[in-house]
């Protein structure tokens, strides 16, 4: 076979980028969502076939296509908060460090009882009277206390904590989100291809690894919904949608 059709070949790393759109439904400010080791864009039409009625055999003579849809499905490796949020419709906020003073635990604790404190990363503990070692035993970084002597009435306990990041589970409502991927295609010489998707919207991770026998790193398992955005008109170099482009070699 003799062809003149250049071949065009992909295996592609790079980048996956994300942004709140203003109120024109522009990018206000991109931000790189870390390490992304699989990344996959999945369109989808549907549509219902018309089988004829005259020859006997009902043979599809049209296929109308009635919706059109996508979605993007990938897997990340960074746990920040700002990934953490987004994939897990929260919020994520800084726990300033502090001190607490006479935080309350339960009455009639028993031996062997392990009880939390409130925050965690503590230091300078007292519980009342009661000595570290003799009758209980800490855990500092997850400020985790285990008595080793029974305490009939509810002790108090004196700590301070260090800063740290938290997350919560189902507060907010997921964002409309731009996005953009930067990617080097090692096929053809790490020349440069980038995808733009104007308007998306993810679900909750599908799955969240947290504890890990293997060889890789831990990963959250995410797929976000493609959808139209009017807003760019009909220009035809943008799509309503998104678009793939490849860059031309730098001069």
């Amino acid at each position: 076979m003799i062809t003149n059709q250049p071949e065009t070949y992909y295996y592609g790393q790079g980048s996956v980028m994300l942004a709140r759109r203003d109120a024109n439904g522009e990018p206000e400010n991109w931000y790189w969502v870390g390490d992304v080791s699989a990344l996959s864009l999945a369109i989808n039409v549907q549509s219902f076939n018309h089988l004829e009625s005259y020859s006997g055999n009902k043979t599809p003579v049209r296929r109308i296509n009635t919706a059109k849809d996508g979605t993007v499905t990938s897997t990340w490796h960074e746990f920040g908060s700002k990934n953490l949020a987004l994939l897990l419709y929260g919020e994520a906020a800084i726990i300033p460090a502090g001190t607490v003073t006479g935080e309350t635990l339960p009455s009639a604790i028993t031996a062997g009882q392990m009880l939390a404190l409130k925050y965690q990363q503590v230091s300078n503990v007292m519980i009342g009277t009661l000595v570290e070692g003799t009758d209980y035993e800490l855990d500092p970084a997850f400020g985790m206390i285990k008595f080793l002597t029974a305490q009939p009435t509810a002790p108090s306990v004196n700590y301070s904590y260090a800063e740290s990041f938290n997350t919560t589970i189902f507060t907010d409502q997921p964002p409309e989100l731009a996005f953009r991927y930067q990617s080097i295609n090692l096929a053809e010489g790490g020349a440069n291809v980038l995808v733009e998707l104007h308007r998306i919207k993810f679900d909750p991770a599908a799955a969240i690894e947290l504890i890990n026998n293997g060889n890789e790193l831990a990963g959250m398992q995410t797929t976000a919904g493609l959808l139209f955005d009017s807003a760019k008109g009909k220009d035809p170099l943008l799509g309503q949608v998104g678009r793939f482009v490849h860059i031309g070699a730098p001069a």
